[in-house]
């Protein structure tokens, strides 16, 4: 009997582990050579049995590999199945969770009880195996994969972010305007301090923030001043970036006239996320903000985190970006890493998942995973 898939993860017969997009690329390869080498061989009495396990472990890999992506790894043939059935209902049907489950059966009695397997059993285990893996390539195919890259040294991830950055900037050199949207919160700290030495174009980049408190350009607590007194100010007496190209929220204006400035750029190109504790990213909280449909920035009074008057980046906006960095500093942060990697949570529940829909997407984290 197969079981619940959560059941099999609190067993430890299937671990959670970083999404591996290689990983996954490699096992469907290995599944498909593993396949056309079965198919090659004639049925009979003999070859029989070698020919469904080998069908099996084909089924089993390719099945594998969708965990790989969607960030686990199994520890039994058993949990392999539950986790098909749990995530991919939709694709496949109970009829063929049952066969998959039933070829598990007939393999494991060949193989540890030298049971003879049937020609008939051969064959419609090739069969069962070819459709099964045909159904799983355009899976793999259409999936996009965030890069988690580890460090403990947040300088050295703070390189890595202006490399990030860099990149996409060549990518989108056809354009007139880069759009960068930033932040506030301790954790980029080391990256604007970074960005006062990077080589970076700075005339075409034009600076948006994700987010802000409702609060004057002076505050302390704006997120516009962090910025400034960070780098902007040393930028701008460098003259490395006009004062042009940058585009703080005022509060006097108002929302409509930052989405009216907005509008002029259309989109996000590149974004850097800090992620809180409870998985959030800007100012789009779990089961609250980000649940808000708007296409544009919008503003609350009642944030979960204080104060609790906040501009915010819809996160529709932030979808459309074409490269996004999330960042998860700290031991605090471990629950919101741990979020992200649950492939049972929505982005409702972990707003950070939303950089899962941007075609380029990275995780800085200076967190071990467990």
């Amino acid at each position: 009997m197969i079981n619940s898939f959560e059941n099999y993860l609190k067993l430890g017969k299937a671990k959670r582990k970083t999404p591996d997009a290689e990983e996954a690329k490699a096992l469907f390869k290995q599944s498909e050579e593993r396949m056309e080498y079965t198919k090659a061989k004639d049925i009979n009495k003999t070859s029989a049995k070698f020919i469904l396990q080998d069908s099996y472990e084909a089924v089993r890999e390719a099945a594998q590999s969708l965990m790989s992506i969607k960030g686990f790894k199994p520890y039994s043939h058993e949990a392999t199945i539950s986790f098909i059935k749990q995530f991919y209902s939709q694709t496949f049907n109970e009829e063929e969770i049952y066969s998959f489950d039933r070829f598990r059966k007939l393999r494991n009695d060949s193989v540890y009880k030298a049971i003879l397997v049937e020609e008939g059993d051969a064959k419609s285990s090739i069969l069962f195996a070819k459709k099964f893996i045909l159904k799983i390539q355009p899976l793999l195919k259409t999936k996009k994969t965030t890069q988690i890259i580890y460090n403990k040294d947040r300088n050295k991830l703070a390189e890595k972010a202006i490399e990030i950055i860099s990149n996409a900037v060549n990518r989108l050199k056809e354009k007139n305007h880069v759009i960068l949207g930033i932040p506030g919160g301790r954790s980029v700290k080391e990256i604007f301090e970074s960005f006062k030495t990077a080589e970076l174009p700075w005339d075409k980049i034009h600076i948006f923030w994700v987010d802000e408190r409702m609060v004057p350009l002076d505050d302390p607590e704006s997120n516009y001043k962090l910025a400034f007194d960070s780098f902007i100010s040393e930028l701008i007496a460098k003259k490395k970036i006009r004062k042009e190209n940058v585009h703080p929220f005022d509060i006097g204006q108002g929302v409509e006239a930052y989405n009216n400035e907005f509008r002029k750029y259309k989109k996000f190109d590149i974004i850097i996320l800090g992620v809180g504790e409870d998985g959030h990213v800007g100012a789009l909280y779990p089961n609250h903000s980000v649940k808000n449909d708007s296409a544009e920035y919008f503003t609350m009074d009642d944030s979960p985190k204080p104060p609790p008057d906040r501009l915010a980046s819809s996160r529709k906006m932030l979808e459309k970006s074409d490269t996004s960095i999330a960042l998860i500093f700290g031991e605090a942060k471990k629950d919101a890493y741990k979020g992200y990697l649950d492939s049972s949570l929505v982005v409702t529940d972990c707003p950070v998942k939303l950089i899962n829909k941007i075609g380029n997407s990275y995780i800085l984290t200076d967190v071990k995973e467990n």
